[in-house]
């Protein structure tokens, strides 16, 4: 995947995602090259991890159901993928205890959950996992980061918090570009904001959609979110150029 600077660049283009508008929908994560899509769903009551898939990015969403390796339970998953589609991370509460989870997929089959090695005591409300798999972003009133040199190896993390009330974070590639819901006057507004470097923490910013729980492919130029009601998905994209 090429690097891209997305700056300031804003989003345009921003629309429903049509054939979802009566699937409901929250905590919504996509791949890299757009054809699938997670989200938390609720069948019988309890939680678990739905997904959505399409055999191009200009095509409708087709095929859905629930993922065969997470049984329901009462933990939103707050489900994140990775970019090429082979890597999601959630949570789930097994046995009264909350714990981050992961699975990988080989030739089209996912492996069973594991444990996320080096955060295994970690529980948090809301995370994401960035495109490459390498840097894990933990919401739990502070945000915080996590990060490690190659997928087999455990995560480290960064004890300096990042900033309070940035809920559902998703984080551009360089670290630098957040977006986010915050805790004030409830969560349905999703907001933007920068920094200048990763050794600093993110300050609040405005208001740049409505809606609930974004989700930044890999490269930044898509940006996905439920919408405030609940049902169904919003999409819009930016043209970054590549470094």
């Amino acid at each position: 995947m090429p690097t891209r600077a997305c700056g300031d660049i804003p989003f345009s283009g921003l629309h429903a995602v049509t054939e979802l508008d009566s699937v409901p929908i929250v905590e919504p994560t996509i791949t890299g090259d757009l054809l699938e899509l997670y989200y938390t769903t609720q069948p019988g009551g309890q939680y678990a991890i739905g997904y959505a898939r399409r055999a191009s990015p200009t095509s409708a969403f087709t095929v859905m159901g629930t993922v065969p390796f997470e049984p329901a339970n009462n933990l939103p998953p707050d489900a994140s993928v990775t970019a090429d589609g082979n890597l999601l991370v959630y949570r789930a509460e097994q046995a009264g205890d909350r714990h981050l989870y992961y699975v990988t997929r080989d030739s089209g089959v996912w492996s069973s959950p594991r444990l996320v090695p080096g955060l295994d005591a970690i529980d948090a409300n809301s995370l994401e996992i960035s495109g490459d798999g390498l840097d894990l972003y933990l919401e739990a009133g502070q945000l915080s980061a996590a990060r490690r040199a190659t997928r087999n190896d455990a995560f480290e993390l960064n004890r300096v918090p990042l900033g309070a009330d940035l809920r559902y974070p998703t984080v551009t590639a360089d670290g630098l570009e957040l977006f986010y819901n915050d805790g004030s006057g409830g969560t349905l507004a999703i907001k933007r904001t920068t920094r200048a470097s990763e050794l600093v923490g993110f300050s609040p910013g405005p208001q740049v959609f409505a809606g609930l729980d974004p989700d930044l492919t890999g490269d930044g130029q898509t940006l996905v979110f439920a919408k405030p009601n609940g049902s169904g998905l919003m999409m819009a994209e930016r043209v970054c150029p590549e470094i």
